[in-house]
């Protein structure tokens, strides 16, 4: 968001419950974020308040901002703001200053029809909806009906420059406890159910004798404490030396230069940064083929393609990978030079530039 600050854009953060991580370090580049009163996140912390109020107090509470700050755009992240922030904007009548993100599949709308609904609604109040992946906008021209000249693809980006740093991996593995004869596969993801992190353990215990080096995994990501069933089933399997649960990390670009295969097995993606940066770090990846992963990821040049839930497969394609540490270092700085041309930072940034100056 900083990169697109210039004498025309003044990007301005608006959340819906508080401030999150990366506040105060745009707020330090001069990018205002506000945030709802205390009183408002107060009702929003109570339960039962919130059930029966919060979306209203919501709405009310973004009326306010738009009234607030004259904005000749508005742009909506995730299905929450979308929703409230569109019907606000109707309300005082900015409905054709707003766009929608999609930054995910729909199949979270399967399980929510009236939220559905409402967004399918609103999809025609939008001046356009930008998605993140050619699968995210075949679903929203497919199944859910948008014009396709309303819709627009802008892939995401990362700041390819802090991603490298593999001649150090001798001290940055010492750093991690980690020995340098070791294989060390990394996901990094939270642990939600759709992210697979049990079938990859599961995987694993299928080839654990399999695998004539020493190794290590490396998971990287929020929740494990919610987890009693991953920390049982790696006990069961007889994992427990082979799994490393680092949590919420500041350093991931550090942890992928200690690494020499990354992976991410999700059921369902929009379009994963954890790719891009695993890419940027000269990983060979495997990661299954749903959503936009096989935009990022071509079968058998800069990395391996799976199905999703074939332990099978997964296991193969880990083997592979150990047993042909050439041919995973061949994948590798293809995935590099691949993410460089086509997902850097600078990329991203203009042709977001692009479609601002298009659509105002």
């Amino acid at each position: 968001m900083p990169k697109l600050a210039n004498s025309t854009i003044e990007p301005i953060v608006i959340t819906l419950t508080h401030k999150g991580q990366l506040a105060e370090s745009l707020e330090q580049k001069g990018i205002r974020v506000y945030q709802p009163h205390p009183y408002i996140k107060l009702i929003q912390r109570i339960p039962i308040f919130s059930r029966l109020f919060g979306p209203s107090i919501t709405i009310i509470y973004l009326i306010i901002m738009y009234l607030r700050i004259p904005a000749k755009l508005t742009c909506f992240y995730l299905p929450a703001s979308y929703c409230l922030g569109s019907i606000a904007a109707l309300i005082v009548g900015e409905n054709n200053k707003t766009i929608m993100f999609r930054r995910s599949l729909n199949k979270y709308q399967n399980k929510r029809p009236i939220l559905s609904y409402i967004e399918r609604k609103l999809h025609k109040k939008q001046l356009a909806i930008v998605a993140n992946s050619q699968a995210v906008l075949r679903e929203l021209v497919e199944e859910e009906n948008v014009s396709k000249d309303k819709v627009a693809l802008i892939y995401n980006g990362i700041d390819t420059s802090q991603f490298g740093g593999r001649k150090e991996r001798g001290r940055l593995r010492h750093e991690l406890g980690l020995n340098n004869n070791e294989i060390i596969l990394c996901i990094v993801a939270n642990l939600i159910p759709y992210k697979g992190h049990r079938d990859l353990i599961e995987a694993l215990s299928i080839i654990k004798n399999k695998i004539k080096s020493p190794w290590v995994l490396l998971c990287v990501g929020a929740g494990i404490e919610n987890r009693q069933d991953l920390i049982e089933l790696v006990k069961y399997s007889g994992l427990t030396n082979h799994i490393k649960w680092l949590g919420r990390r500041e350093d991931v670009p550090k942890i992928l230069a200690t690494s020499d295969i990354g992976l991410l097995v999700s059921y369902e993606e929009g379009f994963s940064n954890s790719i891009l940066e695993g890419m940027a770090s000269e990983l060979p990846m495997i990661v299954t083929d749903v959503g936009g992963n096989s935009e990022a990821i071509e079968h058998q040049k800069n990395g391996l393609l799976i199905k999703p839930h074939d332990l099978k497969g997964l296991g193969e394609a880990i083997l592979f990978l150990i047993n042909n540490m050439d041919k995973a270092r061949q994948y590798g700085k293809a995935g590099k030079l691949k993410v460089q041309k086509k997902f850097a930072i600078d990329s991203c940034v203009e042709n977001y530039k692009s479609f601002f100056d298009k659509v105002i």
